[in-house]
């Protein structure tokens, strides 16, 4: 196959010129030729044509070979140049040669023209190819170290300075891909667990574009993530073949037309974290080391954009634990500061200024010492060489801090100390209120201690009861047998009368200990008040003005009126006698909620609506030791014989029994106000009761008596035999089963204590109406033994009887007990 050959002939000559172009042809060329013979004509035609040869005569008339050469040389075309002469003269072939000829020929010997053509086309094309070589390698130089100039830029830029990743990633991909002119740049990074690999930006150089690539699983790939973690670069020419990479050929290099690829390990703090992908699609690619090298710079500076995100984000989560902390230590509950190792504030929260009174800029700088109380700055010191010899971490205990306005708190703190290089610098301490945990403490050792002696004046009370009922019994019956004008008459009134206030005391130390039996009703509080009003008046003296204010429609209570009408009366005549030279007294009613905050401050109180009743007065009033001890039984700041010191120990004892709560405020020469707070029930106030009517206390009926003490069982004989019954004696529970069980006659009733070894009175009377269903049951109780009475005391069936307690007392409910039953 002839090789095309356009060639320029530099020839005055038409027919030698001919001649070159038939040896040519010859030679296996095919020949397309343009003759010159003139400069102008030659410098045309190497303008406006491309040559592969230029033959030219070295002496013509108007030109020459050595002026066309300078002249080709001129236009910087590498084309083949040889000079043909009609004459041999051998410096004229070396000048030529030298001047940069490419061979010399005779015109009478052209069978080396073919030849020489066919050497001098190779060499030029060598000579290209090396040209296009090293053009092509400064071309890659310079873009490499346009790229690496690039990549320096958008090292410093604001996207990887601040790890803003998705613009990061997405100016980095795109220099990388524009810089080594590849079809797919793209950015993968392993999941926190390791298990995929995500791509998080990719650049497609066809159509310059964006967008997020694919999520691959780790576990397919298991060469090329072995490669990746032992090499920096992975290079591929056959990417699809490489035993590296080739397990992403049905996955992704065949299904993306992937031909080759530059993968580079992205390394963060010495862990591969992803990779930097390179691919060229279509055709193969071998990678230079230069873009190898670039390929790495690109990975480095996805790994600075990496650690510049987790330092953002690491400076965002201190800022955001500093806000919180900076929250918490200005609103917590608790003074929170911190002192210098000599004592001194050198930081406190707006709680420590709310505690002390004391402003933020009062007490930096200055002493703890300040705040405490001089006896306690000693604890403080000893408590800070405890920690300074490694004796405790922490310290935990409590002091009084004296406020700005003088007042006292009671707090505790809880200090450490603060290290930094394993050297104490500073102390850092919470100091908690505990005032209202004082004052429940308080309370609970309060209410333990009135619990104590309420149990003691409970069991003390039954006692009495029982002596009582012998005294005041037996005086009745010797009043009953005495004549009118005997002379015993006077003196066992006067025992009467002074078992009757015996008895009265009793009763205030049952109520004190809640042991007394009542009937509690729902009720109005308002008519309660009303009924006493006029007896207050005639009670308080006309010397004190009594002020009375009710509040309409006043919320329902429960509780036993009789209870209630003897509360209000003792706060009355404590209120009289504070007022030893006349005043006012004021009572009052009204409703009133106790929500859940208040409710925390008060053992054993809940929130709920209340009613409260007020009584204020105008005394002497009391100071704070005289009252934390008001409510304790016996204790009374009255003359001797003025006072049992159980007026307000009832109070106490019947406020409590129904739940509810008690304030005092007072203080000397401020008057007094009591504060009484009853829960209030969603029912109707019953109405009140007219008094109870009898039937005929005589009788003839057999009644089994069980007593275990001696002198009230006696007694109780008496009185009822006096009455005309029959009685049938039981010393215990066992005795009067036995009676009950061997008693040939009629039995009407069982008349039995309450309290009483082996078996109590209420389990007797359970077994004895098994063998005797009809009887009359009838309690004897000495009050502290009511919880022993059946659930249904209040059933008209079950009839209770107070010792200390009088024959008509006696008789009378007793009779009302048979009738029942008839």
């Amino acid at each position: 196959m002839e090789q095309p050959l356009r060639v320029l002939i530099v020839e005055d000559s038409e027919d030698d010129a001919l001649l070159l172009s038939r040896e040519l042809r010859r030679g296996g060329y095919t020949v397309e030729s343009v003759r010159v013979e003139t400069a102008d004509a030659f410098t045309q035609a190497l303008a406006t044509a491309e040559w592969d040869l230029v033959i030219a005569d070295y002496n013509m008339p108007r030109f020459s070979g050595l002026a066309a050469l300078r002249t080709l040389q001129e236009f910087g075309k590498d084309i083949p140049f040889l000079v043909v002469s009609g004459f041999i003269d051998e410096n004229v072939a070396v000048a030529a040669m030298k001047s940069g000829a490419h061979d010399y020929l005779m015109k009478d010997n052209l069978k080396r023209l073919a030849p020489a053509v066919e050497r001098e086309l190779r060499e030029a094309k060598v000579r290209r190819e090396r040209r296009q070589t090293a053009e092509a390698l400064r071309a890659g130089e310079a873009r490499l170290r346009q790229a690496n100039d690039s990549l320096l830029y958008l090292a410093r830029s604001p996207s990887v300075q601040e790890g803003d990743l998705e613009q990061a990633f997405a100016e980095i991909s795109q220099i990388a891909g524009l810089s080594l002119g590849v079809s797919r740049a793209s950015i993968w990074l392993f999941s926190p667990d390791r298990t995929q690999l995500i791509c998080q930006k990719v650049y497609e150089l066809a159509g310059d574009q964006h967008s997020e690539g694919l999520t691959l699983e780790v576990a397919h790939y298991p060469r090329y993530i072995a490669a990746l973690q032992e090499h920096r670069f992975i290079s591929t020419t056959e990417s699809q073949l490489d035993p590296r990479t080739k397990e992403f050929s049905d996955d992704y290099f065949i299904p993306y037309n992937v031909v080759s690829s530059l993968e580079a390990a992205v390394r963060l703090r010495g862990e591969v974290v992803g990779v930097v992908s390179l691919e060229q699609c279509d055709t193969p690619r071998r990678w230079m080391p230069e873009e190898e090298i670039f390929a790495g710079s690109v990975a480095d500076l996805v790994s600075l954009a990496l650690g510049a995100n987790e330092r953002r984000l690491a400076a965002e989560a201190l800022r955001h634990s500093e806000q919180r902390y900076r929250d918490l230590f200005e609103n917590a509950n608790d003074m929170i500061y911190t002192m210098d190792l000599n004592g001194r504030f050198t930081s406190i929260n707006k709680r420590g200024e709310e505690m002390t009174g004391y402003s933020r800029d009062e007490l930096l700088g200055c002493s703890g010492d300040m705040l405490m109380l001089p006896d306690e700055t000693a604890l403080s010191r000893s408590q800070l060489g405890r920690k300074l010899v490694r004796e405790s971490d922490h310290t935990v205990y409590e002091i009084t801090i004296t406020a700005k306005n003088g007042q006292y708190l009671p707090v505790e703190i809880n200090s450490r100390l603060i290290y930094e290089g394993g050297e104490p610098v500073a102390i850092q301490g919470i100091a908690r209120d505990i005032s209202q945990r004082k004052q429940l403490e308080e309370e609970l050792r309060h209410s333990q201690k009135m619990e104590a002696v309420g149990r003691l004046a409970g069991a003390v009370a039954h006692d009495f009861n029982n002596l009582l009922t012998a005294i005041l019994g037996y005086s009745q019956l010797l009043l009953l047998r005495l004549e009118p004008n005997s002379p015993w008459r006077k003196e066992i009134t006067e025992i009467e009368k002074a078992g009757r206030s015996a008895a009265a005391l009793t009763s205030q130390l049952l109520a004190f200990s809640r042991k007394q039996r009542v009937k509690p009703q729902n009720l109005d509080l308002n008519q309660v008040v009303s009924t006493i009003e006029r007896m207050l008046g005639r009670l308080i003296g006309d010397d004190i003005e009594l002020r009375v204010h009710l509040e309409p429609a006043l919320g329902t209570i429960r509780a036993d009126p009789s209870q209630l009408e003897q509360l209000i009366m003792n706060l009355a005549v404590n209120s009289r006698d504070a007022m030893p030279r006349g005043g006012t007294l004021w009572i009052e009613t009204a409703n009133t909620y106790i929500d859940a905050k208040y409710a925390m401050h008060h053992r054993g109180v809940l929130p709920g609506p209340y009613v409260m009743l007020t009584v204020r007065d105008e005394g002497v009033g009391m100071d704070h030791e005289t009252q934390s001890r008001i409510f304790e039984p016996f204790f009374t700041t009255k003359e001797e014989g003025k006072g049992t010191g159980l007026g307000l120990a009832t109070v106490y004892g019947i406020v409590k029994q129904y739940e509810g709560l008690i304030e005092v405020q007072s203080q000397p020469g401020a008057g007094t106000t009591f504060r009484i707070y009853f829960p209030q029930v969603h029912e109707t106030p019953a109405l009140t009761e007219g008094a109870a009517t009898y039937a005929s206390a005589g009788g003839h009926e057999t009644v089994l008596l069980v007593e275990d003490n001696v002198a009230v069982r006696t007694l109780a004989r008496q009185m009822l035999e006096m009455n005309g019954y029959k009685v049938l004696e039981a010393r215990n529970a066992s005795e009067a089963l036995l009676l009950s069980r061997s008693y040939e006659g009629s039995i009407a009733a069982i008349l039995t204590d309450v309290l009483m070894p082996q078996m109590n009175g209420p389990e007797l009377v359970r077994q004895v109406l098994l063998i005797r269903p009809q009887l009359g049951v009838v309690y004897m109780s000495g009050n502290s033994d009511t919880h022993l009475l059946p659930a249904r005391v209040s059933d008209e069936r079950l009839f209770v009887i107070t010792k200390p307690f009088t024959s008509e007392t006696l008789t009378q409910t007793l009779r009302s007990a048979l009738d029942h039953i008839h």
